[in-house]
């Protein structure tokens, strides 16, 4: 027959090192003692002939899963505090490229302010001398009409002398004629001799 064993309680269920009583004496236990008893809710009930063993660690699959939710979700806190701590250092290299950016639009902006306005006052430049050009363009083709016209009209006078030189000439050439015939005639109708004629080249001759 097994032998009654005294009864157990528990005290200081919240220190890590709990100590256990003998109810009917009030007394500690062993240390050694401590291992025969199953928990049971708050009471503890002692197992008989049993041989002192480590008490096993009490785990479920929620406090694993719960277990696993945490690391991962303070995984992501630190990849989320890390990429924070990026942006945070990225930061001010954006302003001091934004800021330089700036300056070279800045600096841009005033070298093509510069360009367009040499670029405005060639253009006017090139206007003024290609209006001047064409001042003279109309001056010369001006010149070259008038020119047109005094060759032309000089070419009618010259046609105009011609006619009158070439009717000159047949007239002087008439003229010879008559005279000559006149001198044929004059000489044949007084009956001058060859002395007469001699007389008369004689003259001419000189």
């Amino acid at each position: 027959m097994l032998s009654r064993q005294p009864s157990l309680e528990r005290r200081d269920e919240h220190s890590s090192d709990a100590t256990m009583y003998d109810r009917s004496t009030k007394a500690p236990l062993p240390h050694e003692n401590r291992n025969l008893f199953v928990l049971n809710g708050a009471r503890s009930t002692p197992i008989v002939g049993e041989l002192p063993k480590a008490t096993p660690t009490i785990s479920t699959s929620q406090d694993s899963h719960e277990s696993s939710q945490s690391s991962i979700i303070k995984h992501e806190q630190n990849k989320a505090f890390r990429l924070l701590e990026d942006v945070k250092s990225f930061i001010p290299l954006v302003l001091r490229e934004n800021e330089l950016l700036k300056q070279n639009l800045i600096v841009l902006k005033a070298q093509a302010e510069g360009q367009i306005e040499a670029a405005e006052a060639r253009t006017q430049e090139w206007k003024y001398a290609a209006d001047a050009l064409k001042g003279q363009i109309d001056i010369l083709e001006s010149t070259v009409l008038d020119l047109r016209v005094k060759l032309q009209r000089a070419e009618s006078i010259l046609i105009v002398e011609k006619e009158l030189s070439s009717k000159a000439g047949q007239e002087a050439a008439e003229a010879e004629c008559l005279a000559k015939l006149f001198e044929d005639t004059v000489i044949q109708s007084f009956g001058i001799g060859t002395m007469f004629q001699d007389a008369l080249a004689r003259i001419e001759a000189t």
